[in-house]
């Protein structure tokens, strides 16, 4: 495993199951040939867990067919917790050590209000208590640096937060976010509320300005003013290299930034882009972040 990465700094990607789930094998190709290997991959799950075969089956192939660790992302939405459990089951059973445990969010991305499955856990909490009764493996969470969308104040999002840590969780795993002033102030937040968990960012490539804009509509991230002037304006015009450089700065700036304020761990929300990944750290390693 390659750990070149600036400042002993650790990585991890997220990847998202293929639409035909035949091409889970060429995933795996592009992630085995990564010059730089991350600390783990993890998999999501999908909406109303509508990618359950598709995740599992890449779980599966990254686990046994990579050297890298992979964590599966798992929810409550959906299903029952007979079901949720089995799946659990299945993953040790194969020797997965990693679970990010998330609520969800309604199927098929509908907006309406969140309802927990009937017979299901209503809450993550309870997802992970449930998983660290049945072994002792690492959980991830997830953490909202703005709030997650669905939440009356940013009060009841930090009791929630902390019922997810005080249920078993050490490792919190944010939304990305653009501003990292965001960050230093949530994670500020969380010594105030004595939340002691390992804290790793989440960051994104802009490699799509449009569905990213999108996308963060929905999840509640904002977006700089100065990007829309960035990539509204004149991106289009210029060449694929040039808008590649622009892509890589921006990223390489706001992981530079986050490593001199004392982060060690550093989750890219990859997009199935695998070898942007390579890119990316290079572009830290070449300009020598200190």
């Amino acid at each position: 495993m390659n750990n070149i990465f600036p400042k002993n700094v650790n990585f991890s990607y997220e990847v998202f199951p293929p639409q035909d789930i035949s091409n889970n094998f060429k995933l795996v190709e592009k992630i085995n040939a990564l010059r730089y290997k991350p600390n783990f991959i993890s998999v999501t799950y999908g909406a109303g867990g509508s990618n359950r075969d598709k995740t599992m089956d890449l779980v599966r192939r990254i686990h046994q067919d990579t050297d890298i660790d992979v964590a599966a992302h798992l929810t409550c939405v959906g299903s029952s917790i007979s079901d949720t459990m089995s799946l659990v089951d299945y993953y040790l059973k194969i020797g997965v050590n990693k679970i990010l445990a998330l609520r969800g969010d309604s199927p098929n991305n509908i907006s309406k209000q969140y309802e927990g499955h009937p017979r299901g856990f209503q809450k993550t909490g309870e997802l992970i208590k449930a998983i660290k009764k049945l072994s002792d493996i690492q959980v991830y969470t997830a953490g909202y640096p703005e709030k997650h969308p669905d939440s009356v104040d940013l009060r009841s999002d930090i009791e929630n937060l902390k019922d997810k840590i005080n249920s078993g969780s050490n490792d919190i795993i944010t939304q990305y976010f653009f501003d990292n002033n965001l960050f230093y102030t949530y994670r500020e937040l969380l010594t105030v509320n004595k939340i002691e968990a390992n804290l790793i960012p989440g960051i994104i490539p802009i490699t799509n300005f449009q569905k990213i804009r999108e996308f963060s509509i929905k999840c509640g991230a904002s977006i700089p003013k100065t990007f829309e002037v960035i990539f509204d304006d004149h991106f289009s015009n210029l060449d694929n290299e040039e808008q590649l450089e622009i892509v890589l700065s921006i990223i390489a700036d706001q992981a530079k930034d986050l490593i001199a304020n004392g982060i060690n761990n550093l989750h890219i929300y990859s997009l199935n882009q695998i070898s942007l990944m390579d890119q990316i750290i290079n572009k830290l390693n070449i300009d020598n972040v200190k």
